[in-house]
C-alpha cells in the first residue's frame, strides 16, 4: 500500500447521563451536541495534515492507506489499531484550548499532535516515519503557510498569471498572481475565499486563460468564472 492520507478526528464523546442512554438517544446528542463540533475541528486541522500530505514523499507500507489521529482527552493506550489499512492512534488533545487558540497556534499544536502519533508507530516498526518526520520539519521551515501554485503558469506577451491556492484554518482563498516578464513585478488578485474543504474548493480549479492583454480568466468546473486584470 502506498500512503495517502492523514486526518485528525474528534470522537465522539456522549453529552447526556449514561443511565438514559438508548440508541435514539445517542443518535440525537450526536446529532445535536457533536457533529457540527466534529466537523468543525476536522475543517480547521485540514489546513495542516493537507499540507504534510503535499510535502512528504512516497511511501509504502504493508497495510496502511491512511493514518487517522484520534484527539481524545485521555487516551486508552498506545497501541495501532488498523481497520481496513486505516491505522488509529490516540493522542491527548486539549480542545478546550484548542478552540481558544488563534490561527498559528493551532497549527503548531495539530503539527505537534501528528508528530506524537508518528512516534508511535515508529514504536511499533510499522514503517518508516521519517517522510513525515521530514514533512513536518519543512511546514515548521515555511512558518506553517499551506500556500500552493495550482495551475501551469500562462503568458501574454510579458506577463503570465497562475492560480495561487492559501489554505487557512477558517479559510481558503484562491488568487490569481500576475508577473511582469522580469519577474520584478507581481500582483496579486484575489478570487474567492470558501471553506477549507478539498471536496468544496475544488470546483474552482478549472481552466485558467488569457481572455485579452492583460486579463485573464478562471473557468470553475460548474461552468462559472472569475476575471482578474493585470492593471
Amino acid at each position: 500500500m502506498v500512503l495517502k492520507e492523514i486526518e485528525m478526528d474528534l470522537p465522539y464523546v456522549r453529552d447526556i447521563n449514561p443511565e438514559q442512554l438508548s440508541e435514539d438517544d445517542i443518535k440525537l446528542d450526536y446529532e445535536l451536541n457533536w457533529k457540527e463540533k466534529r466537523r468543525r475541528f476536522q475543517l480547521m486541522t485540514r489546513c495542516m495534515t493537507s499540507m504534510i500530505e503535499r510535502i512528504i514523499p512516497r511511501i509504502t507500507t504493508k497495510d496502511c492507506w491512511k493514518i487517522l489521529v484520534e484527539c481524545v482527552e485521555k487516551p486508552s493506550g498506545k497501541e495501532i489499531k488498523n481497520l481496513l489499512g486505516v491505522y488509529s492512534i490516540q493522542v491527548p488533545f486539549d480542545i478546550s484550548i484548542f478552540w481558544e487558540m488563534n490561527g498559528l497556534d493551532k497549527k503548531k499544536y495539530v503539527v505537534t499532535k501528528i508528530r506524537e502519533a508518528i512516534r508511535i508507530i515508529a514504536q511499533y516498526n510499522s514503517f518508516d516515519v521519517r517522510g513525515i518526520e521530514n514533512a513536518c520539519n519543512k511546514v515548521e521551515s515555511l512558518n506553517y503557510v499551506n500556500e500552493w501554485h495550482w495551475s501551469k503558469t500562462v503568458k501574454c506577451k510579458q506577463i503570465s498569471a497562475q492560480v495561487k491556492v492559501l489554505h487557512e484554518v477558517e479559510r481558503v482563498t484562491i488568487s490569481l498572481v500576475f508577473k511582469d516578464s522580469t519577474q520584478k513585478s507581481c500582483k496579486e488578485k484575489i478570487l474567492v475565499s470558501d471553506i477549507p474543504d478539498e471536496r468544496v474548493y475544488s470546483k474552482y480549479l478549472g481552466k485558467l486563460e488569457w481572455i485579452s492583454v492583460g486579463k485573464a480568466r478562471l473557468s470553475t468546473k460548474n461552468g462559472e468564472y472569475f476575471i482578474a486584470s493585470y492593471e
